[in-house]
């Protein structure tokens, strides 16, 4: 099936129908239709000529081949080009259910976002080289944990465009966006991101689980137990305003970072200024003495300014001592001295 959709998406790509692609191989149309939706098999034998045709580089061919020799329920890409076949099942697929603990996911990522987190930006660009990406999809919905709307350390800014970025989404219907509560268990199966992909004509979704590597499952068995974590996770999830609610707190969140590091940067700037301003000048309250070098009497350095001490008048202080002494029954008349 993953092999299946990466060739219609580059045949699509390519602007060619399938009679004409279908011609380089020697079958007939209906028997490639087949096989980019997964319902007949592929070889290599078939599958190279057809890569050539849309152009793809020599070493991506390589690992298309090692991808065939897996079976049908379960295969591992970490190979060249791993995110680029992703982003092509994704624009092949009718529906995506997407569950993200740590990150945005990529459909809903700003540039600044990509630029900025590590490790977000190769599935960006790989999104970018599929021409038409997602004209097929429909339904889109996505299911964030609470911990992946903190902001960026050191970007707060960039978190908060990315928020108002899921805010507008919202407003506008493009996409179900669900927030999971930090106090919801996360669900163990979907690890740190689990896509389903449901394709039109096919019997299974494909679950993509993001990692270090990329682990596509399909199938009865274990594709029933990635639908079911993302089923737990998505009855866990915050309702409609729940959600809204959250997303405003992340944003809040966001403005007291940024206005927190402007302030903690004007203070620095203003303890700066000042010790700049107080500064001693040089050869003025350091050296003790100074003897100039031809010999001749020493030099008192000047001392630092100081601020004059008030003195109190004598008269006024005694007079003060005077009506501040009290006697035993709490009283200020001279009589009882």
């Amino acid at each position: 099936m993953l092999i299946g959709r990466y060739l219609r998406a580059l045949r699509e790509g390519q602007g060619l129908h399938l009679p004409r692609a279908a011609q380089w191989i020697g079958v007939h149309p209906s028997t490639l239709g087949k096989m980019e939706q997964g319902l007949a098999p592929l070889r290599f034998e078939t599958v190279e000529p057809l890569l050539r045709g849309y152009r793809v580089p020599a070493d991506r061919i390589w690992p298309v081949r090692s991808l065939l020799g897996y079976d049908g329920f379960h295969c591992v890409d970490s190979m060249p080009g791993c995110w680029q076949r992703l982003a092509a099942c994704e624009g092949q697929a009718q529906a995506l259910r997407i569950y993200s603990g740590r990150l945005i996911p990529a459909v809903l990522r700003t540039s600044a976002y990509a630029a900025t987190v590590p490790g977000a930006a190769q599935h960006d660009d790989a999104r970018a080289l599929v021409p038409g990406h997602g004209k097929h999809l429909k339904h889109l919905t996505v299911i964030l944990h609470e911990g992946a709307l903190w902001p960026v350390p050191g970007h707060p800014e960039v978190m908060a465009s990315q928020l108002a970025h899921l805010q507008h989404a919202l407003d506008r219907d493009d996409a179900g966006i669900h927030i999971l509560p930090a106090s919801a268990p996360a669900p163990a199966e979907a690890g740190h991101a689990l896509t389903e992909l449901s394709f039109p004509h096919s019997r299974h979704a494909l679950y993509a689980v993001e990692g270090d590597r990329l682990l596509y499952i399909t199938g009865p068995d274990e594709g029933d137990a990635k639908q079911a974590a993302l089923d737990a996770a998505h009855a866990a999830a915050a309702p409609a305003r729940r959600t809204r609610q959250l997303l405003a707190q992340a944003r809040s969140r966001c403005a007291d970072h940024s206005a927190g590091g402007r302030l903690e940067a004007w203070t620095r700037f203003k303890v700066l200024a000042r010790r700049r301003r107080h500064r001693p000048a040089p050869g003025t309250g350091r050296l003790r003495t100074a003897r100039p070098l031809s010999g001749g009497p020493r030099i008192a350095p000047s001392r630092p300014r100081t601020r004059a001490r008030r003195v109190e008048h004598p008269t006024r202080a005694a007079a003060t001592e005077r009506t501040s002494r009290r006697c035993r029954y709490n009283c200020r008349s001279p009589s009882c001295w």
